[in-house]
């Protein structure tokens, strides 16, 4: 997700870049020039979404504000269902989605007025309702948890949202198998798993146990994408992309070390088999 300030970036560029998104509605300037329009209709659904941004300045004080206004209703006939006016605000952040990586089609808009109070709404390419998210924009905390020996983590195929360092003792990966349970690897201090879970696919691919009286830092998605807004997008998207190419290539290992299993089976059967009918 890339995070963009109107104060560092022209508002017709940060229109242009939402109707890209959205892949739909018309940008048009506001009278005072200053601002931006999105409109979005949809026929089908009979309804209609607009989004409006300006700017402002002070013409004695030169001070800089904004304001920013969602309004939806029905196109026949013209009814507001609902409208949001959010104004005197000092700041305002507009969250672009990555396509790139998979991230949903929404954006996210902060604002914070001259109080310091933070509001959150978010729009989506799929929906003509403005949506306020009931997110703390204060930093999540991390969580400690103890296991005891034996304890199950998660199951393999559990969906996660978090993962796992370890500060003390020791965890057991294991997978599945016709053969039975596989041990994939044993974990102690500092090392962490259930990473994947936080990358992409949120299936655990393996069961976690503790091996001995383990204590857990938990760190949670929401604490995991907090911290990914600090770095700059296409370092994430480059970090997205090789987890991506690392769990492809773990999927083409497993499964040519499947058709090989299958081959060394089946070899032997059909040379006694050609013995036989020597015979």
């Amino acid at each position: 997700m890339k995070v963009v300030s109107l104060k560092d970036k022209s508002l017709f560029d940060v229109g242009r870049g939402i109707t890209s998104i959205f892949g739909e509605g018309k940008l048009k300037s506001t009278e005072d020039k200053d601002g931006f329009i999105v409109e979005r209709t949809d026929d089908a659904s009979n309804q209609y979404h607009i989004l409006i941004i300006k700017k402002i300045v002070d013409v004695k004080t030169k001070n800089v504000s904004f304001s920013v206004e969602t309004e939806e209703g029905s196109l026949n006939p013209m009814i507001l269902k609902k409208s949001i006016k959010l104004k005197n605000l000092s700041s305002v952040e507009i969250c672009f989605p990555n396509i790139m990586i998979g991230e949903d089609k929404k954006i996210r808009i902060k604002v914070i007025d001259f109080d310091g109070k933070i509001r959150e709404i978010e729009l989506r390419k799929d929906s003509f309702v403005t949506h306020s998210p009931g997110v703390s924009m204060e930093k999540p905390k991390k969580g400690l948890k103890r296991y005891k020996k034996d304890d199950i983590i998660f199951q393999e195929g559990d969906i996660g949202n978090e993962m796992y360092i370890i500060q003390k003792g020791k965890v057991g990966l294991f997978k599945n198998t016709k053969d039975g349970l596989v041990e994939l690897g044993i974990f102690d201090k500092s090392n962490f798993f259930g990473e994947m879970a936080l990358l992409g696919d949120p299936h655990r691919s393996a069961t976690a146990k503790a091996i001995e009286d383990s204590d857990l830092l938990i760190i949670s998605k929401q604490l995991f994408e907090f911290q990914l807004k600090k770095v700059p997008s296409w370092f994430v998207t480059m970090f997205k992309a090789l987890i991506e190419r690392l769990r492809n290539t773990d999927e083409l290992f497993n499964s040519a070390k499947h058709q090989i299993a299958e081959l060394e089976e089946k070899i032997p059967k059909e040379k006694n088999q050609k013995q036989q009918e020597n015979q």
